[in-house]
């Protein structure tokens, strides 16, 4: 996101697909508990943007 704050910025196809990605990173089971905490960050930054 730091690199790329306009994927929270403006509506895309990008932000969709990173949504999509997201989704199923959080449904699956390969996660550590690190890495299961950044995806809900995202996901929480993903849903502030979209307000």
């Amino acid at each position: 996101m730091a690199s790329r704050p306009t994927l929270l910025r403006e509506r895309s196809a990008s932000r969709d697909a990173l949504a999509g990605a997201l989704d199923i990173l959080a449904s699956g089971d390969v996660l550590t508990g690190d890495g299961r905490n950044q995806v809900a960050g995202l996901r929480y930054a993903l849903r502030l943007a979209a307000r």
